[in-house]
């Protein structure tokens, strides 16, 4: 896609995701539509971002993950992951799956889910009720590492991050676009933020088991990282700004837990697993980090504040130095097996997906390949009608 002229394809890419947003609007405040700033003026915004968050990491000194004191016998796992995965499929990340129906290329984080909003494996969104699903019944190897805990967890997950994949600066445990500065849509008054977030960083955490070894880079909170091992088991800090790019030729894949703190301290206390759990949270709250995470978070919405998904993927392609296209999906018309099936998930969702998401990809096209696939798809409906 980018080979030779990257900054005229990406500009080409941005214009078909601004037509898409249009068709299909995101919610407020999310940036569906372009901003119209200039590439230069964005990467001046990520870099100054990106800046400030290593200084604030580095007087802070809060850790960006905590590796936990407990042995995993890693290989069986690992094998049981693979065969599960070949077996049910797995479908994009459920923020990915949006930018990727609003024309946005990012490349391909997909997951397979053990505990899922009611009980569905291809659906990791967060939504109660988190019930297990058809995975978690056919995974002894994992239940037996996680039953201990199962009372506090929510939502279990493999994450397979493919090559030529990004993901883009984002916090999960934090205040979201609530940090966005004046004038964005979604902005609350600072005082009464830090008021709110004061007590509520690390009420929920989520655990990283790494399940390959993977070259991909990583940052959180300004700590940069490179390379994933296998068996690493630690707590991500994603109270902080963080992204992970896999430029690599190979998948990484990871056993992501989500864990609720706050409620279920006793049981956590309960088993040698659980109590590793409290004694990595207890850490964090001794950093007692709540203003350096709302610092980070509002000199991310500084950055954020106005961009669609495509200016913000485009702007950190090139801030990171990417050399290489992202993945994208095949050409349309796209083959049923792209979707959700019965016992089976699909790259791209569930299968209303796909007449939207043909349409964007068609609109991202070259007027004439545009106007072939568009006969390809018109032919193929009348063959099914007929």
């Amino acid at each position: 896609m980018m080979n030779g002229t990257p900054c005229l394809m990406w500009l080409s890419v941005a214009f078909a995701a601004a037509l898409t947003a249009a068709a299909y609007p995101a919610p407020a405040g999310h940036g569906a539509v372009d901003s119209g700033l200039a590439l230069s003026e964005r990467l001046r915004k990520v870099q100054v971002f990106e800046k400030e968050l290593a200084e604030m990491a580095k007087e802070a000194k809060v850790p960006g993950s905590l590796s936990l004191d407990y042995p995993v016998d890693i290989e069986p796992i690992a094998l049981e992951a693979e065969s599960l995965i070949a077996k049910y499929g797995e479908t994009m990340e459920f923020k990915q799956l949006k930018y990727t129906r609003h024309g946005a290329p990012h490349g391909r984080w997909t997951c397979l889910s053990l505990k899922a909003t009611n009980g569905d494996m291809c659906d990791d969104s967060n939504g109660r009720p988190y019930s297990s699903t058809p995975v978690w019944n056919e995974a002894p190897h994992i239940r037996k590492l996680l039953e201990p805990i199962e009372g506090a967890m929510t939502k279990v997950r493999f994450s397979i991050m493919h090559p030529a994949t990004m993901v883009n600066w984002h916090c999960d445990d934090c205040p979201h676009g609530e940090m966005q500065p004046a004038g964005c849509p979604l902005h609350k008054n600072r005082a009464k933020l830090h008021k709110k977030w004061n007590k509520k960083f690390h009420n929920w955490v989520r655990l990283h088991l790494m399940l390959s070894n993977t070259d991909v880079a990583s940052s959180y909170g300004g700590h940069e990282a490179q390379g994933t091992s296998s068996g690493g088991f630690y707590l991500a800090n994603v109270a902080m700004p963080h992204r992970v790019d896999n430029k690599g030729s190979s998948s990484r894949i990871a056993l992501i837990v989500d864990v609720n703190v706050h409620r279920n301290r006793l049981h956590l206390g309960t088993s040698p697993l659980g109590r590793s759990i409290l004694a990595a949270v207890k850490k964090l709250k001794d950093a007692d980090a709540a203003e350096t995470y709302l610092k980070m978070g509002y000199s991310m919405y500084q950055y954020k504040c106005g961009l669609s998904f495509g200016e913000r993927y485009e702007t950190e392609w090139h801030s990171q130095a990417w050399t290489k296209a992202f993945w994208r999906p095949p050409l349309p018309p796209f083959q049923a097996n792209l979707f959700n099936s019965e016992g089976r998930c699909g790259v791209l969702g569930p299968l209303k997906n796909k007449e939207k998401m043909e349409k964007a990809a068609l609109l991202a096209l070259p007027a004439g390949e545009r106007k072939a696939a568009t006969k390809s798809i018109a032919s193929r409906r009348r063959r099914r009608r007929s």
